[in-house]
């Protein structure tokens, strides 16, 4: 009994080491996880974006062409050219084909499909541990990796089932990180720092602010340590560049190699980091020679304005963000209520004790990060980085990016905890009851946070559930399996429930919630809203064939809501118009399925 003590108090203290820490913490929290699910993986879907990206890599493994991202069920006959990468979808095959020698099909991909978030997720702890450790001290790494596993950010991104791209973006991010704040210890760093930017570019845009701040970071690093650091910047720019130039070619169609997207890997982004990343390997040398700071300084900034030359000169569209060409329209019926790009000041004024309940480890992360540089005074350039990257993730200040957040956070606090330790250790206190303690207190945080919300008997909503978000029964594929036994068509249903119907059945939908699919949404919106027979003539000419609601679900209520005398209130409300025939639900079913006369 005494050596498993003293083994645990080790593991505190962190003395295991780095991947040690990181495996422990990580299978005892996977194991929680996969007996909190329940059996639900592939059964039912937190976020449309997995069902879709499920849909995908069906569509990959039955013959459809690897440069051909393009879903064909969507927005027929043409098809709805999806901007996501293949990255994530080879990954999911390979773990279904390896399932599939011991599984059969269905069992193979839910394997696949609850395995794959939870490789990415010892990935992540591991790196967040590394940072942490780098920072203060190994009596950080368990607070670390607790801290982070522990966090909505863990729990919301890396839960089994989630396979869209925002847990590996996630990953590449943190790997970015973990490997900038480690380059003055060699070369191996700065392409490892490489990588992850260029996967990130790869994976999608969402990050590239988050990058930007570490590359600025590099760019200071080599200003002032000069030629201590230059073998590993020159490693990070070759790394960065070749492996971006490499990850384009590998995924983008070779028809399309001189598209001008502003949403995805694509020519000017590509040739951005291509010469941005060769120019600061090649630059490296000449400013770490140079005896004076503000040479430096000018030599970098001058690559900095190349850089956004070769980007921007190419598409100035892009300074706009992927956004800025939609068709205006679609703000009020769908952006402005789409949850991933919602304010967190929307959840605070709705229900400020939990928001601040989940995200608490934001509330405590600027102390922490004051006395981490205070205490740690040759890691600050690696603390300061880390908190501007808080600073900007939470600057952002969308749903979307609240992972980030708290991702930067988790580091932050642990370093502080481990600091708070040692004062411990000062006072008489073992070092491994000091950290259990402050451990304790943080992760008890949300606890007390939520009291109020608590005595005055206010549930604190999922933000996953909130606004136009499919839950419950609307967001299980069985739901929808009547549709698989109909003849083949077009159905029109709310675009958060397209997806599910995409993985249940082989019919084709009108539309579904992504930005390229404007003139979809738009008519989709149109239908449902228009009354009795003009949303017939509206189907009508686009020849749908099925029309689909699920009761409950946000965005079918929603468009009842907006339109009272439209064709979803009638439907939700049990007024079938005569040119629709009834095909569900059953007794009790959620989902109602009509056929077009």
């Amino acid at each position: 009994m005494g050596n498993l003590t003293d083994r645990l108090l080790r593991f505190v203290v962190g003395d295991a080491g780095v991947a040690r820490t990181a495996i422990l913490v990580w299978a005892a929290a996977s194991l929680l996880m996969l007996v909190a699910t329940g059996g639900d993986v592939g059964r039912r879907f937190d976020d449309p974006d997995d069902a879709m990206r499920l849909a995908e890599v069906r569509d990959l493994l039955g013959g459809q062409g690897w440069f051909d991202t393009t879903q064909y069920r969507v927005a027929p006959p043409a098809g709805l050219p999806m901007h996501w990468s293949r990255i994530i979808d080879v990954g999911l095959a390979g773990l279904f084909l390896a399932a599939r020698l011991l599984l059969d099909i269905v069992p193979a991909e839910r394997a696949a499909m609850a395995a794959w978030p939870l490789l990415l997720l010892l990935a992540a702890t591991w790196a967040v541990t590394a940072i942490s450790r780098h920072i203060a001290s190994p009596a950080a790494s368990f607070p670390a990796a607790l801290l982070f596993i522990t966090s909505a950010a863990a729990v919301d991104q890396f839960y089994p089932g989630h396979v869209a791209h925002h847990n590996a973006q996630l990953l590449a991010t943190l790997i970015l990180v973990a490997g900038a704040i480690r380059m003055k210890e060699g070369p191996r760093f700065g392409m490892l720092a490489g990588l992850g930017a260029a996967l990130m570019l790869a994976i999608g845009l969402e990050t590239i602010l988050y990058l930007i701040v570490v590359v600025a970071y590099i760019a200071l690093l080599l200003a002032y340590c000069r030629r201590a650091v230059v073998a590993a910047v020159q490693a990070f720019g070759l790394s960065f560049g070749i492996g971006t130039a490499a990850l384009a070619l590998m995924t983008m169609a070779p028809s399309r190699i001189m598209e001008r997207s502003c949403d995805m890997l694509s020519l000017p982004l590509t040739l951005a980091a291509v010469v941005g990343g060769i120019g600061l390997a090649a630059l490296a040398g000449p400013v770490a020679q140079s005896p004076r700071m503000p040479v430096r300084l000018v030599l970098l900034a001058l690559l900095g304005v190349i850089v956004c030359t070769v980007a921007f000169g190419i598409a100035p569209q892009c300074l706009h963000g992927p956004f800025a060409g939609l068709d205006p329209r679609l703000w009020p019926i769908w952006l402005d209520h789409d949850t991933g790009i919602q304010g967190m000041a929307a959840f605070l004024r709705d229900d400020p004790w939990g928001t601040l309940a989940r995200f608490h480890l934001a509330l405590l992360t600027v102390p922490a990060w004051v006395l981490a540089m205070w205490a740690f005074p040759d890691r600050r350039g690696e603390t300061g980085v880390l908190g501007i990257l808080f600073a900007v993730a939470l600057g952002v200040a969308y749903v979307r990016s609240s992972p980030y957040f708290l991702v930067f956070a988790a580091p932050i606090v642990a370093v502080a905890i481990a600091h708070l330790a040692r004062i411990g250790i000062a006072w008489g206190m073992a070092q491994a009851t000091g950290t259990a303690a402050a451990l304790i207190a943080t992760i008890a945080l949300p606890l007390l946070i939520r009291a109020p919300a608590a005595l005055a008997a206010k549930p604190s909503p999922n933000l996953q559930n909130a606004t136009m978000a499919t839950t419950g029964r609307c967001a299980e594929p069985a739901s929808y399996t009547p549709l698989a036994n109909l003849p083949e068509g077009v159905a029109l249903a709310p675009i958060y429930e397209a997806p599910f119907i995409l993985v249940a059945s082989r019919q084709q939908v009108l539309a579904a919630g992504y930005h390229r699919d404007e003139k979809g949404i738009l008519a989709t919106y149109s239908m449902f809203t228009a009354p009795e027979q003009e949303a017939h003539r509206l189907l009508a000419a686009r020849g749908i064939r099925y029309v689909v609601l699920c009761r409950g679900e946000g965005s079918a209520m929603w468009l009842g809501e907006m339109a009272p005398t439209g064709l979803a209130a009638d439907l939700l409300a049990g007024r079938t118009p005569d040119w629709l025939e009834a095909i569900a639900p059953a007794n009790g079913e959620p989902l109602m399925i009509f056929r077009v006369r």
